[in-house]
């Protein structure tokens, strides 16, 4: 999906709920998200929102996310 857009491959970064991770100083945290239960699909991906900090701010993303196949 992310490719068909122009996005390069390799700037593309899988993530779970509870992962972390950090690019170019800005740390992201993927978080589960739910309606009224958490949704985990057959490959065990589950819908996303997100906390990004960055310079001393921190932005929540929250929004129907859902999981995006990276293969």
């Amino acid at each position: 999906m992310l490719t068909g857009w122009g996005i390069e491959q390799s700037r593309i970064i899988p993530m779970m709920g509870s992962d972390s991770t950090c690019v170019d100083g800005i740390n992201i945290h993927a978080i589960p998200a739910a309606h009224e239960e958490l949704d985990i699909n057959e490959d065990g991906a589950w819908y996303l929102g997100y906390v990004v900090e960055f310079e001393g701010s921190t932005v929540l993303q929250w929004a129907t996310v859902g999981p995006i196949r990276v293969a």
